[in-house]
């Protein structure tokens, strides 16, 4: 697992866990699978289209996709981190949960959530409701004059999101729901393809 420096006396990830994510690979492929759903969502809906993935008590950000619209909304990158419910894609898992396992997610985060923008516990509980009762979340970003729409997937086993980021003025109600309904329809095709996919087949 590691390698110690015997001249810097440091220590140095080992040959082994290499192996084990040439083994682990197969498994987190979904970037892979979202690829071609995502970039046409893109297109559809010429703005920024993100893949969220858990990863425990957080949201990863695996793939991102640009829209044409001449004012673009990027505040994630790929490989960024964030706890469960910070962002569109995090709250969308959040709220595709069972009530029991998001509460206490949001127990074990809430000291932390402080971080990012305005939320606090209060908030985000009010956003994992709205978003368990319409199938989709949608949160102001950190970022000023902007927001976003999540949906998850798989829905009975959450793995991940795609999110889609706008400027506020392109987020009013009636598109909000119009662009959680074409990031619906892209993730049937999704976990159809998932279906396919030892080792993903069974979390469908």
């Amino acid at each position: 697992m590691l390698d110690k420096n015997q001249l810097a006396s440091k220590y140095h990830l080992g040959p082994l866990l290499y192996e084990l994510g040439l083994l682990a690979r197969p498994r987190y492929s979904l970037s892979e699978v979202c690829d071609q759903a995502m970039q046409s969502l893109a297109e559809k809906t010429q703005d920024t289209v993100y893949l969220i993935e858990r990863s425990g008590l957080e949201a990863v950000c695996t793939l991102r996709k640009l829209g044409d619209y001449p004012v673009k909304v990027m505040p994630l990158d790929v490989g960024i981190r964030r706890p469960l419910g910070v962002g569109a894609g995090g709250l969308a898992i959040l709220g595709a949960m069972s009530q029991e396992e998001s509460e206490s997610i949001l127990q074990s985060i809430e000291d932390n959530i402080h971080h990012f923008g305005q939320l606090t516990p209060t908030s985000l509980r009010k956003h994992v409701r709205q978003a368990r009762s319409q199938g989709y979340s949608y949160m102001p970003s950190a970022t000023p004059l902007t927001g976003a729409v999540g949906v998850a997937f798989p829905v009975n086993n959450p793995l991940g999101a795609i999110s889609i980021s706008a400027i506020s003025s392109r987020m009013t109600d009636k598109r909000q729901a119009e662009i959680a309904q074409l990031i619906k329809q892209e993730i049937k095709w999704i976990e159809e393809k998932l279906r396919t996919i030892r080792g993903f087949d069974a979390a469908i």
